[in-house]
């Protein structure tokens, strides 16, 4: 998928519910940029998605972002190029066992080019839809894609933005998205990283809740 947006030469637009930047994606989205490659991405119109820190850092960037109610499709594509895929723009999805279905004929890629046009008119901005600011904060002051890091994944002990409405890292929450259980009882303290019977609901530890009381 990479390789859509390294060959664009005038717009790249990736359709993808779930979004986890790593630092080559990052790259090849800086460079398209700079080549003048309109760059576009269709997310799911989920919170934990559209206000993710990876999400800002694509605002700030200069990408254009969508979101869609319901969102399952993925779709990878550039002005020569459509792939349809089962993976989602996450370097998980990189190296988990996928597929990909490359098409480079413009006929016989039409119809999916006009099915994520249709998505495009149905999606609405992210700067319309989120609740949490868009400025220049952790996502740009230590390198692009580089947030700073305060608080722990509730379920893998990664280490994310501390935000309690936001307890998970992307691959966690896009496991968890599936049942949406808030009560599910995780391993971690968001905010300390300790070893607690925490939750989506009550992510902090009984020690840490306290001390933020």
């Amino acid at each position: 998928m990479i390789s859509v947006i390294d060959e664009a030469q005038q717009y790249v637009v990736i359709v993808s519910p779930y979004l986890k930047i790593w630092r080559h994606a990052q790259i090849a989205i800086d460079q398209a940029l700079k080549r003048g490659v309109r760059v576009t991405f269709v997310l799911r119109s989920d919170r934990q998605v559209v206000e993710g820190d990876d999400t800002l850092w694509l605002v700030n960037s200069g990408v254009t972002v969508l979101a869609v109610e319901s969102l399952h499709a993925k779709v990878y594509l550039n002005e020569k190029t459509t792939v349809l895929s089962s993976m989602n723009f996450t370097e998980q999805s990189m190296n988990s066992m996928e597929i990909a279905y490359v098409v480079r004929d413009l006929q016989d890629s039409r119809s999916v080019g006009n099915y994520v046009k249709l998505l495009t008119e149905l999606a609405k901005p992210v700067n319309s839809v989120i609740t949490r600011p868009i400025t220049k904060t952790a996502a740009t002051s230590k390198g692009a894609g580089a947030p700073a890091f305060a608080g722990n994944c509730i379920r893998c002990k990664e280490k994310i933005t501390f935000d309690p409405s936001r307890p998970l890292c992307q691959d966690c929450y896009e496991v968890w998205s599936e049942w949406q259980n808030e009560d599910y009882e995780e391993k971690f303290c968001h905010s300390c990283g300790s070893r607690a019977a925490v939750s989506y609901a009550r992510p902090l530890c009984q020690t840490c809740y306290r001390s933020l009381r």
